[in-house]
């Protein structure tokens, strides 16, 4: 759990919001999306807001968005993960 004044400073940066891919028939590309969101934080970013507002994110259930928020914690455990 982050102290409210590491959120601030953590927030102060870059807030990305991963694209989720999707597989040719049509389901999130789960492992598409780990490695993505693992290069963004391997690249420096410390916040990250799956499902944020990106297009893809009104074609997801409600059910894929919390999968996607949850392949995100999952990927970047050391991130703050703010759900879109």
């Amino acid at each position: 759990m982050y102290s409210t004044s590491q959120l601030r400073d953590r927030r102060c940066s870059v807030v990305a919001i991963p694209v989720t891919p999707f597989a040719a028939d049509g389901e999130v590309d789960e492992q598409c999306y780990q490695s993505l969101v693992r290069l963004m934080v391997d690249g420096g970013i410390t916040v990250l807001t799956p499902c944020g507002n990106t297009g893809e994110y009104y074609a997801l259930s409600p059910a894929e968005r919390r999968r996607v928020v949850e392949l995100t914690v999952a990927a970047a455990p050391d991130a703050v993960v703010v759900a879109g």
